[in-house]
């Protein structure tokens, strides 16, 4: 279980970009790049019953092509 299920936060993004950076053929993984960080906005909204608003930086990796290079990178707000 995560930390947002167990503090019962709910995660919403107001704000989505994307950056194609090759096409993508396959199927595609998604990483989160800022883990911690939503760890601690989930805590700290927890505790306030605040919106917390931090940005969440998200690489994604065709495997078929690299599993270096990211084919994809997003930001969420």
């Amino acid at each position: 279980m995560g930390i947002a299920e167990e503090q019962r936060v709910g995660l919403l993004y107001k704000d989505v970009y994307i950056k194609f950076l090759r096409r993508v053929d396959g199927d595609l993984n998604l990483v989160c790049k800022s883990v911690e960080e939503v760890r601690k906005a989930a805590l700290q909204a927890a505790e306030s019953g605040e919106r917390v608003n931090v940005p969440v930086y998200v690489e994604g990796f065709c495997y078929a092509y690299s599993r270096e290079a990211p084919v994809v990178s997003a930001q969420l707000t």
